[in-house]
């Protein structure tokens, strides 16, 4: 959108070229992952208030913040929910942000302030940004746009400010290009608003019509065009073909063909210049969720699929109910899971019981280092032997504060001073032990209540083509075990994995199914989709991949000890799962490494002339390697994946590979039965 003006405002972009907002951080960036790129383009955003109001200088907007330029922001529930797992209160208000407000809800003027604004460009909302100016509620306002905003709605804005004499209030007006969610530093979903119309349900609706998939589409691929333009990278493309990842891909290669002819400022020019043949460049990898339905469905052993999985976990945050076994009643509590948490970042793709070892060596390392400091404070005579680190290390502050009193020699003063710095650290440490021992626990509850150990073991049995302990059926038909979902989600994996099922025996385990309480809508879903897809032969190479888990049962595990100071002690060391190879690993894989197979997935090169592609060029270029992979997953996806993907890149050797993994939606199993009933109730 940058480049034209509308009587009273000027509209740039923010992703573009030297007067842009974001371009700017996407270059200061450099080679840091997608997540750094987005808060680097936010910081930018929020600090445009302390340049000049002409959009020609903003070249220079993203310096350090300037904490005295105090601002006000507002942001819609789609801006609020990107900024949401990048930047904590303190991180905005570094930034000068006093108070970040919704759009839409009742907000009092507050004069001789600037307003950022970060919303979606709607009707609705340009309406009330305009009412805003009208109000008069801030001095200044400077209006961007998550994602482009259309000429006609940037003529309703000039028209409706120009109307009401406030279009003098804007000093200025942005596409930010930031329509999807960065969760992790290499992964990222589409907007929750979008879900709806991009889902799973909606893609394979059989009654959905043209109108309906083009629109899913056409969101889909603007969301992708941001996420380019935040990364500065024009990638070659490589998708799907006779599905909506091949729609998907052919838009996009159409829109950034488009975008690279226009005379409006190039988005990618940092980007572009920086790489040059298709070798340097990434590979976008565009993936239809058909292509594997099990891994949606199979139960995990992982920590952080089990966490998304067993508990309430979206956007970073996990929400943890009272406790079963407590039998006290008391309100639900939310914590962050997110980049800074060490213990998080370094233990999320590790087995459950791996992380509980993890924890209890963590909370002994705590309990040495505490016992240390309260001797410390015994010695020289300050407390007790014995006494919490807290009040040991109050004790010690309180004696280094007042030691030029004190006859402390030398050597203990500096041992004061070695145990008074420890204290935010081992704070910090204090409250992760306590925020994953709560975690933990939670997760055993839910795992011990439903034998999720049960189901683990036997779905890998069952895609490694092992030999069942106890029949299928036996399984289905115990009311002991498992949950009627659990059920579902263990027969889907049996029958996916399956080509030779007689019709007779898929009747007894529905019925089973149905005596246990299971809805069979998702079963009769992934029959259609089964036969109109044949993805039979892409589920049996699935089944070829792992190994066996190794059974443990939860008699091996000691009860959950008061206070969490002890999670596990037996049995832990006996269920660690063989590593597999996921079919979505197997597909970017071949394609980096130009295996085969490769060839059956289409080739798109946007920076291409239509008659290079045309000749020789195309075939030869889709025989290239690639170091870097954005891999998308229309239709949703999971953590599985996602750490699959990243063991993969950091395996390979002599150089590790990086991939960004995106999906229009992070689904649990839960999530995703829901859509696979909605479908097989369509008839």
């Amino acid at each position: 959108m940058s480049g034209f003006n509308s009587p009273g405002l000027s509209h740039g972009s923010g992703s573009g070229s030297s007067n842009s907002i974001t371009s700017t951080a996407a270059t200061s960036a450099g080679a840091g992952g997608l997540r750094e790129r987005q808060i680097d383009g936010l910081r930018a955003m929020l600090n445009a208030t302390s340049s000049s109001s002409s959009v020609t200088q903003l070249g220079s907007s993203a310096s350090a913040p300037d904490a005295a330029m105090w601002k006000v922001l507002v942001y819609d529930r789609a801006g609020q929910d990107i900024i949401s797992p990048l930047m904590k209160i303190s991180e905005l208000r570094d930034l000068g942000v006093t108070l970040h407000l919704l759009l839409h809800s009742d907000r009092e003027p507050i004069p001789d302030v600037a307003a950022v604004y970060f919303v979606m460009p709607t009707k609705e909302n340009i309406e009330r940004i305009a009412k805003d100016c009208r109000d008069g509620l801030y001095d200044t306002f400077y209006i961007n746009f998550i994602s482009s905003l259309s000429r006609n709605l940037l003529e309703e804005l000039a028209s409706l400010t120009v109307q009401n004499n406030s279009s003098n209030r804007i000093s200025k007006l942005f596409d930010q290009h930031m329509s999807f969610i960065s969760l992790e530093q290499e992964m990222f979903v589409l907007r929750p608003q979008d879900k709806e119309r991009t889902s799973y349900y909606a893609i394979n609706n059989p009654e959905a019509k043209d109108a309906d998939i083009e629109g899913a589409v056409d969101d889909i691929v603007d969301n992708l065009f941001g996420v380019l333009v935040t990364m500065s990278t024009i990638p070659v493309i490589r998708c799907q073909r006779g599905h909506a990842a091949e729609m998907v891909g052919e838009r996009l290669d159409t829109r950034l063909r488009d975008h690279l002819k226009s005379k409006r400022a190039n988005l990618f020019a940092e980007g572009a210049a920086a790489g040059a043949s298709a070798l340097q460049r990434p590979v976008l990898i565009l993936l239809d969720r058909n292509i594997d339905l099990a891994t949606m469905v199979q139960h995990t052993w992982q920590y952080q699929p089990l966490v998304h999985d067993l508990l309430d976990f979206k956007l970073n945050r996990v929400t943890i109910g009272p406790s079963a076994a407590s039998g006290q009643a008391s309100r639900a509590k939310t914590y962050d899971l997110d980049q800074i948490d060490s213990f998080w970042t370094n233990n999320r793709a590790n087995p459950f019981p791996t992380v509980a070892m993890e924890v209890e060596n963590a909370l002994n390392a705590y309990k040495a280092q505490a016992d240390d400091i309260s001797k410390l404070s015994s010695a020289l005579g300050l407390g007790t032997d014995g006494a919490s680190a807290e009040d040991s290390l109050a004790a010690l502050q309180g004696a280094l504060a007042h030691a030029g009193n004190q006859s402390l020699d030398a050597s203990s003063t500096q041992r004061l001073t070695m145990a008074v710095s420890s204290l935010p650290e081992m704070l910090e440490k204090k409250r992760l032990i306590d925020l994953h021992t709560t975690v933990a626990t939670a997760l055993l509850e839910n795992i011990k209540a439903r034998q999720i150990d049960t189901f683990v073991d036997l779905e890998e049995r069952i895609l490694s083509k092992s030999s069942l302990e106890r029949p299928l059926l036996d399984v289905l038909k115990d009311p002991a075990v498992g949950t009627a979902e659990d059920k579902l989600r263990l027969f889907l994996i049996f029958y996916l994995s399956s080509t030779d099922l007689r019709d007779a025996e898929i009747a007894d385990y529905e019925r089973a199914l149905q005596e246990a309480g299971a809805d069979l809508s998702a079963v009769a879903s992934i029959k259609r989709l089964r036969a109109f897809n044949r993805m039979s032969t892409m589920q049996q190479s699935n089944s070829s991949a792992g190994g066996v888990l190794s059974r443990m049962t939860f008699k091996d595990f000691n009860k959950v000890l008061e206070h969490g100071s002890e999670l596990f002690k037996q049995g832990v060391k006996n269920l660690l799962p063989t590593k597999q190879t996921l079919p979505v690993t197997r597909i970017v894989e071949s394609i980096m490494e130009a295996k085969s197979g490769a060839d059956e997935f289409r080739f798109f090169d946007p920076k291409a002339s239509s008659a290079a592609m045309a000749g020789q060029l195309a075939t030869a270029k889709s025989k290239a390697t690639f170091q870097e992979a954005v891999v998308f997953v229309v239709g949703g996806g999971s953590f599985v994946e996602l750490q699959n993907l990243q063991e993969y890149a950091k395996k390979q050797v002599p150089m590790p590979r990086r991939i960004t993994y995106g999906a229009t939606e992070l689904l649990n199993a839960k999530q995703f039965l829901a859509q696979l009933d909605a479908l097989g109730k369509k008839g």
